[in-house]
């Protein structure tokens, strides 16, 4: 058995990639945090946050701070991660989720619950700019969301329920904004 704490300021993730002899992500950010790490016969279990200021995917900046916050378990005999809570916080927006993925078959599946209260849908664009993914349009509103996902990772079923209040989508190319005072949408499985 081992146990300890790893903490780290402004590490790159280039140079932790290549310390880990990893493929680079195209991820351009500096690091800091503490994780708690145990790991005993053949599971590990992660407890702690990551931070970093400023986040570059692939080259695309985006000015606003990240920070996860996760409680994970993996047990590589059974081949599944545990995931108690994972939360990611990109400006004002908060993700989370929690659930099961089981890895090392034919292909992955996945039991989780995601989760998002009150999030601004202007941070949430920031954080799709960072796929290079550019609609072209503005968004504001604010996001709550409680859905699950299940099944096949290539192909989960969803369920739950979101909600977008305050909504106004905005481009160029319109002559008014289009607003809408709130949206409701529910999801059942097919």
């Amino acid at each position: 058995d081992i146990a300890g704490k790893i903490s780290f300021r402004n590490a790159a993730v280039g140079a932790i990639e290549k310390f880990l002899n990893r493929e680079p992500l195209g991820l351009d950010a500096e690091l800091s945090g503490e994780l708690d790490v145990v790991a005993k016969g053949d599971s590990i279990a992660v407890k702690g946050s990551v931070e970093a200021p400023a986040v570059k995917y692939k080259g695309r900046a985006v000015n606003q701070a990240a920070r996860v916050e996760l409680d994970v378990a993996v047990d590589s005999k059974a081949k599944v991660a545990r995931i108690a809570r994972a939360e990611a916080k990109f400006g004002a927006a908060v993700l989370s989720a929690s659930g099961d993925v089981a890895y090392g078959g034919d292909e992955s599946t996945a039991k989780l619950r995601l989760v998002s209260k009150q999030s601004p849908l202007v941070d949430l664009r920031k954080l799709v700019a960072l796929s290079g993914a550019n609609p072209g349009y503005e968004t504001k509103g604010v996001l709550t969301a409680d859905v699950t996902a299940e099944g096949p990772l290539s192909k989960l079923a969803f369920a739950g329920s979101a909600a977008i209040r305050g909504l106004e989508v905005k481009s160029k190319e319109w002559k008014t904004a289009v607003r809408s005072p709130g949206v409701e949408i529910a999801l059942t499985p097919k």
